[in-house]
């Protein structure tokens, strides 16, 4: 039987809104969000050590990193200037931010998983939440429209298997 270790992540930043772990990769950084004075920021931590990760272009930093894969490459959203709906997907990557927005998006763009072939998965809003697959600056829409929470989809199988699947 596997033995398993549970190592508790806090961010020193955060208040009492929290600390939230939404990714892992293979050297075991971990990506999330930390609140401070109601407001999330990104994290990565790496062996302990915690460094914030906050679009420039988000909205009172408002950022949340969902994804990271074993290069290094984190995804996520940001909130931006225009607005509660102004969510936009992010990479970083090599100390820089590329914001990732669905050109069939209406107001909404969410990056969630990001695999070692740097392809990117997340969803967008357009009448109703699709899936996505960003590969090599191509964006493909996944599956039917689904009502929201109905879009699943597995990143984490993703990340690992270069497969996706949604229902």
């Amino acid at each position: 039987m596997p033995t398993y270790t549970y190592d508790p992540v806090s961010d020193p930043s955060a208040d009492s809104g929290g600390t939230y772990a939404y990714g892992i990769n293979g050297s075991n950084q971990v990506v999330g969000g930390y609140f401070l004075n109601h407001v999330e920021y990104g994290f990565l931590d790496t062996n302990g050590v915690f460094s914030t990760l906050t679009d420039p272009k988000a909205t009172g930093g408002v950022t949340a990193a969902s994804g990271i894969n074993n290069s290094g490459q984190v995804v996520g959203t940001f909130v931006g200037a225009d607005g509660y709906f102004g969510y936009h997907g992010f990479l970083y990557s090599g100390g820089t931010y590329t914001t990732l927005n669905d050109p069939s998006a209406a107001n909404q763009t969410d990056a969630h998983g990001i695999n070692d072939s740097s392809e990117v998965v997340g969803d967008y809003y357009s009448g109703g939440y699709h899936g996505f697959l960003y590969r090599g600056g191509n964006w493909t829409t996944l599956g039917a429209e689904r009502g929201w929470p109905n879009l699943c989809i597995r990143h984490q199988q993703f990340r690992h298997s270069g497969r996706l699947f949604h229902r």
